[in-house]
């Protein structure tokens, strides 16, 4: 038996498909980061933008967050790593800043979520992969990769939103 799909009515009374986005499993992200970040965030954004602007999280909002991440780069860019215990702290930070702007994310009457933070986190993943960043033995690199990752994901969201791959 064929699975209805659950339809939602749009402003003009008309009937559209409810949009549900995928949310990747942490570890299988983590995985994807290690073998190429670019091409993780290239497909996680792609699919993102599919959905017809729907969830679809502002540019301001990607580099807000981003600029939580940015001073990292500083560290491996001057070659100043500092102490782990106080990196660790501020990326503990930051992800207490991420869950604050994830948990501001409303749904609206038709179940699109208003600032389409909450759908970039579940696509992404971005909240989680601080865990485990945290928690690596090899917490400089990884914490490295996690910033590229994020440089990535801006990059691609600023190449879909202007309507790059079309």
């Amino acid at each position: 038996m064929q699975q209805r799909r659950p339809y939602q009515h749009d402003n003009r009374g008309q009937q559209r498909p409810q949009i549900k986005t995928k949310k990747y499993d942490v570890k299988e992200t983590y995985l994807a980061l290690k073998e190429d970040y670019s091409k993780r965030a290239k497909i996680v954004l792609e699919e993102l933008f599919e959905q017809d602007g729907k969830n679809v999280i502002k540019t301001n909002q990607v580099r807000n967050i981003y600029s939580l991440v940015l001073p990292f780069f500083e560290y491996f860019n001057y070659g100043n790593l500092p102490d782990e215990t106080k990196t660790k702290d501020n990326l503990k930070k930051i992800k207490i800043k991420i869950a604050y702007q994830i948990g501001r994310d409303k749904q609206n009457r038709r179940g699109d979520w208003e600032l389409g933070i909450k759908t970039f986190n579940d696509i992404t993943n971005v909240l989680e992969l601080i865990d485990l960043v945290l928690d690596s033995k090899d917490f400089f690199n990884d914490l490295k990769l996690y910033a590229n990752y994020f440089e990535a994901l801006v990059a691609y969201h600023r190449f879909f939103e202007s309507g790059g791959n079309k």
